[in-house]
């Protein structure tokens, strides 16, 4: 119940994350493609379907870590972050500080 009123709790994100992955089809029926760097703590992969895509990045570390985005991949915008307002994106490199998640379209 405390956590119900605090914008940043973990339960406020986790129903945001569930309000994300019913709006969006391709997190839920989309293909699936792994993006991971073999040599990175950041785990990452694509969910895609005919309405679009959406690219998940994962800091499984506790270093803050890049990564750096396939040649294939264009990020739109970023959707929703653990993090609020902390992750960055230039146009090839992701900046993920430690147990950071993102996603983007």
């Amino acid at each position: 119940q405390a956590e119900s009123g605090e914008q940043e709790s973990v339960l406020v994100f986790y129903r945001k994350m569930i309000r994300l992955r019913k709006s969006k089809s391709a997190l839920i029926f989309g293909s699936y493609r792994d993006i991971s760097d073999e040599r990175s703590r950041v785990y990452a992969y694509v969910r895609a379907d005919a309405s679009g895509h959406a690219v998940v990045v994962l800091n499984f570390s506790n270093e803050p870590a890049s990564f750096r985005l396939p040649p294939d991949i264009v990020l739109k915008r970023e959707i929703i972050s653990n993090v609020p307002g902390k992750g960055t994106a230039s146009t090839r490199t992701i900046s993920l500080l430690p147990w950071q998640s993102l996603i983007f379209e």
